[in-house]
């Protein structure tokens, strides 16, 4: 098995749909986007987005309330073939699954991307002044065979660093964290991705441009990357610049999700509502009637 080491951007690993960079995507205010693709057999080295066969993109800006897409390939090299991707604010769902046989040295795998971007602007402290919110994701999954789960996190913003986690590897259940500056009441743009890939193999690596490694295989394989049970947002921490805790947080987002301390903030289903004020009114009416007897 040989490896082949490109340099790609993650953007054309993936599919167009994958924008970590691209001006035209980050200038919503928030965005959903899911897409899915195989490697038939194309040389990765190739600096070209014809590497991915038949990509599936589900793009969601305005509007957004979530992105999903799912496709499978048949190709000689592949016995069977499946992705699905799945993207909403907080929560991010990727399956690959590929079964491969190949008489000589080539790649056949599939991919799946779901990416999330949103506009924060944390507020708490006093307006202008310099902060740091501590993010927490949670991925819950497993990889199985020849196959491969990877995570990205970045932040831009006007008036601080951009920064990034790096493109790194998810074999299982797995958290990761990252601490941004910011400045209260100065909005910013974090941006997360999961991807999951199963095939010929696909790792992470950090010295790579893209991120990536593939390898070529010959005789059968198979792999599945199971990510379908989400990588969710589970913390968001504002700190004051000597790191002690915000009394009282606030986030305003771009989509109008509601966040909070521990991400997303899931409000009450209104049939909920609708059920308890229900009860209320019959509770009262049988104490007005039990008191009227």
């Amino acid at each position: 098995m040989s490896a082949k080491r490109f340099g790609l951007m993650l953007a054309l690993l993936v599919g167009a749909v994958i924008t970590l960079s691209a001006p035209s995507a980050l200038a919503s205010p928030f965005g959903l986007e899911s897409a899915v693709g195989a490697n038939l057999g194309c040389n990765p080295t190739a600096v070209s987005l014809e590497c991915l066969e038949d990509v599936p993109v589900d793009e969601r800006f305005l509007g957004a309330s979530g992105a999903y897409v799912e496709h499978s390939w048949e190709d000689p090299g592949f016995v069977d073939s499946f992705a699905t991707a799945e993207a909403y604010f907080g929560d991010l769902r990727v399956f690959a699954s590929a079964e491969y046989n190949l008489a000589s040295p080539d790649t056949r795998f599939v991919m799946a991307v779901a990416q999330a971007h949103e506009d924060f602007t944390p507020l708490g402290g006093p307006i202008g002044t310099a902060g740091f919110l501590d993010v927490e994701w949670t991925a819950s999954g497993s990889t199985i065979g020849s196959a491969a789960g990877m995570f990205f996190g970045a932040w831009h913003g006007d008036d601080f660093a951009d920064g990034n986690t790096g493109v790194l590897p998810i074999t299982g259940p797995t958290t990761f964290s990252a601490r941004i500056p910011v400045e209260f009441g100065q909005e910013f743009i974090l941006t997360y991705l999961l991807l999951a890939a199963a095939g010929t193999p696909v790792e992470a690596c950090s010295l790579c441009d893209a991120g990536v490694t593939v390898f070529e295989a010959s005789g059968a394989g198979s792999g599945t990357a199971d990510f379908a049970h989400s990588l969710l947002l589970t913390s968001l921490i504002l700190r004051n610049s000597d790191l002690t805790l915000v009394e009282n947080p606030r986030f305003l987002s771009g989509s109008g999700t509601r966040y909070g301390a521990e991400g997303v903030v899931v409000p009450e289903p209104a049939s909920l509502l609708l059920v308890g004020t229900g009860l209320v009114f019959t509770v009262r009416r049988l104490r007005r009637v039990r008191g009227g007897r």
